[in-house]
């Protein structure tokens, strides 16, 4: 991230803007500027001094970038649920980089909050561009398959710590062996975990090459931030898939959210819906909560209610795994149904 005057020229998607005001112009009318559109989320706040008030806007503002109107207003639906960076209205979050953030006054400066790299983002265009992936292992077309687990690594969980490992890594298996099954699927796993803040511990690895994850991986302690967890993973890997690829994401929690800081329970909602769109499966597996109730908060019909034991683990990792098994199973069927798939994974 970068300070700049409010009126410095800054290079977006190798676009040139010259200051706020000509943000501002094309997020009101629009319009793209050389195929790049500006999107503008903004909070008006008080002004205390009489002076100079009326010649200052006195908006607190947030800019994203797209290179369509579709991509650019998804991006304002996901920034709008997102909460505030306190105390004021900026919200630069690195899952909407590039971004720019200003607080409405002539005294202040922009900060921009730059794309990591240039390759990086047309990697991400090419992958999101891509109708189909070849897999050159044989001559065979295969389905890559992309299986995300959420795993809830709040202090509550320590009760139940050498279970849910174990769960872990008997879903891994799982995975191994249904890549060995079904020649026609390729598979590939991330697996995170949260508590107040969320860890990466394996990321689009080849089922293969997964390791199995020990105690130094995983040590339940503070709170449960679980929009958070969703939003940002699911916003990095869905760059990464393609639209012949599936997608499966497992989450697993044994409470309720409680301490997320970038994304509300109405910014994940509308991340769901948007990806169940694209044919992503969602599943839902919850403890000491109304496991449907909640789920059905954040779009996910998919559900399955355990006993937060050792012994209500394992029954849960077993039926779990099970449910998964029979998925892959249909997924080379003609008649396989993405839709029908988000109302019975845990049914059939």
């Amino acid at each position: 991230m970068k300070t700049v005057s409010n009126n410095a020229t800054i290079k977006v998607y190798g676009v040139e803007f010259h200051g706020v005001m000509e943000l501002k112009e094309y997020a009101i009318k629009g319009e793209p500027k050389e195929g790049v559109y500006v999107g503008m989320d903004a909070e008006l706040y008080p002004c205390f001094d009489s002076s100079d008030y009326a010649y200052e806007d006195r908006f607190f503002c947030n800019f994203v970038f797209a290179r369509s109107k579709e991509k650019l207003e998804k991006k304002l639906v996901s920034l709008k649920g997102m909460r505030q960076k306190a105390p004021n209205y900026n919200k630069l979050t690195e899952g909407m980089a590039p971004m720019v953030y200003w607080q409405g006054d002539t005294v202040h400066p922009m900060l921009v909050l730059e794309e990591k790299c240039q390759c990086d983002m047309e990697k991400r265009e090419e992958n999101e561009n891509n109708q189909s992936q070849t897999v050159k292992n044989s001559n065979v077309m295969k389905t890559r398959v992309f299986n995300l687990i959420i795993l809830d690594e709040s202090g509550s969980m320590w009760c139940i710590k050498q279970a849910a490992i174990n769960s872990v890594n008997e879903t891994i298996q799982t995975i191994r062996e249904a890549e060995k099954e079904h020649e026609d699927q390729e598979h590939y796993v991330t697996f995170v975990s949260f508590n107040s803040k969320m860890k990466t511990i394996c990321d689009c690895v080849p089922a293969c090459e997964v390791k199995e994850i020990t105690e130094n991986d995983y040590k339940p302690n503070c709170n449960t931030a679980l929009y958070d967890a969703m939003g940002m993973s699911l916003n990095a890997l869905r760059p990464k898939v393609a639209e012949s690829d599936r997608v499966l994401v497992t989450v697993i929690t044994d409470g309720e959210e409680n301490s997320s800081k970038e994304f509300t329970g109405k910014a994940i909602k509308a991340l769901v819906d948007e990806l169940k769109g694209k044919g992503w499966i969602f599943a839902y597996i919850g403890a000491n909560q109304d496991v449907e109730k909640v789920a059905a908060t954040i779009s996910i019909t998919n559900t399955m209610t355990f006993e937060a034991t050792p012994l209500g683990t394992m029954h849960m990792a077993r039926r779990s795994n099970d449910s998964r098994k029979n998925f892959f199973a249909r997924l080379g069927r003609e008649d396989f149904d993405a839709a029908k798939e988000n109302e019975r994974f845990f049914d059939v």
